[in-house]
């Protein structure tokens, strides 16, 4: 059977989204369920419904709380009791006085939710997040390079046990330093994936929660003349830009208006001399 991994958090609780194939005879027996009796799959319940599947599983927590310190200590006492350990601790107090810790802690899969749960009883939750990665596949692919590999390392030996000429051994020599090399460096990512299968991290955030006061306002003649010149500064720049564009487009508006203005002469002085004549004409 192979099961595809996928997890979302709603309410608090892990949901599957993802189909896992299953057998004939088992796909029958799950149609003849109600939708209804079918109850949300957690991450722990996982571990009893596919037991072969390797989970690398993560969480990242954000608490905020009035006192950092004695958090801290309640965090590591927690890790503690559930079997687990911190892997990584750091604290900072921030210009402001603000303290707030990092940690990164392990504990055992098996009590990974258990121990979520009772991390969001030590303050005030601001982000949850959590993951669960399928790693089976690499898991059972590395076992298996790592029995070919042994099985050539012991070719080898045997080989290199009956070779009789310096060139055949040397060669031989130079094949088992490959083969031994590539063992260790896939035992290495096996113990890896060992690790993070066995022990699941949460990354937890802790800030101080703090009321920051804000001061009262006070009035300064000086702050209002300075506040005051920076505007009429502003203003003046405006002015001083604009003048400058008027200048520099004056060889294109500056005919154009001087023609205008012609004009308008011409044709009111006109017009008088054409009303001139017409009172002269009726007297």
């Amino acid at each position: 059977m192979t099961f595809h991994e996928g997890y979302r958090e709603e309410s608090g609780t892990l949901r599957r989204f993802a189909s896992t194939p299953t057998s004939g005879f088992v796909a029958r027996r799950l149609s003849s369920v109600s939708p209804t009796t079918i109850s949300p799959i957690t991450l722990t319940a996982v571990r009893k419904v596919a037991p072969d599947r390797h989970l690398i599983k993560t969480a990242t927590v954000t608490v905020e709380t009035d006192d950092v310190g004695l958090t801290v200590q309640r965090a590591i006492a927690l890790a503690k009791e559930k079997g687990g350990y911190v892997f990584s601790l750091s604290e900072q107090i921030s210009p402001t006085g603000q303290h707030s810790a990092m940690l990164e802690i392990r504990v055992p899969s098996d009590a990974f939710e258990e121990t979520l749960l009772a991390i969001e009883r030590l303050g005030k939750i601001r982000n949850k997040s959590v993951r669960a990665e399928d790693v089976t596949e690499e898991f059972l692919d590395i076992q298996s390079r790592l029995k070919a590999l042994r099985e050539s390392e012991k070719r080898i030996l045997k080989m290199l046990s009956e070779a009789e000429d310096l060139d055949t051994v040397f060669k031989l020599e130079n094949e088992l330093a490959v083969r031994r090399s590539e063992i260790e460096r896939l035992e290495g990512r096996l113990r890896y994936f060992q690790e993070r299968t066995t022990f699941s991290s949460i990354n937890l955030t802790i800030t101080e929660f703090r009321v920051v006061a804000t001061p009262p306002e006070t009035w300064a003649a000086i702050k209002v003349a300075a506040d005051a010149w920076r505007e009429l500064v502003k203003v003046l720049r405006v002015l001083a830009t604009v003048g400058i564009w008027l200048a520099v487009w004056s060889v294109l508006w500056l005919p154009i208006l001087l023609i205008a203005v012609f004009a308008s002469r011409f044709a009111i002085s006109r017009l008088r001399t054409v009303k001139a004549s017409e009172t002269s004409d009726s007297s």
